[in-house]
C-alpha cells in the first residue's frame, strides 16, 4: 500500500473487508497529502464474474 495511506487504520479495515466479502459498504478516512486535511469517503462494492474470474466493482464518494 502507498505510504501516504499506510497510517489510515480505517482504510486498512475497508481493504480487508473488501477482500473477503463479495459485497459491502464501508466508510474510511485518510489524510490528504497535499492539504493535510482528513478526507472521509464511503465505498460500495459488489462482485461480478467475467470469464471465470471474480472482479470487485466499486463506487466511492466523498462524505462532506
Amino acid at each position: 500500500m502507498n505510504q501516504i495511506y499506510s497510517a489510515s487504520p480505517t482504510l486498512h479495515t475497508m481493504v480487508g473487508k473488501k477482500r473477503v466479502n463479495p459485497t459491502g459498504t464501508e466508510t474510511y478516512e485518510f489524510v490528504n497529502p497535499v492539504s493535510g486535511e482528513i478526507v472521509k469517503k464511503e465505498i460500495v462494492w459488489t462482485t461480478v464474474v467475467l470469464h471465470h474470474t471474480e472482479w470487485r466493482v466499486s463506487v466511492f464518494w466523498l462524505i462532506q
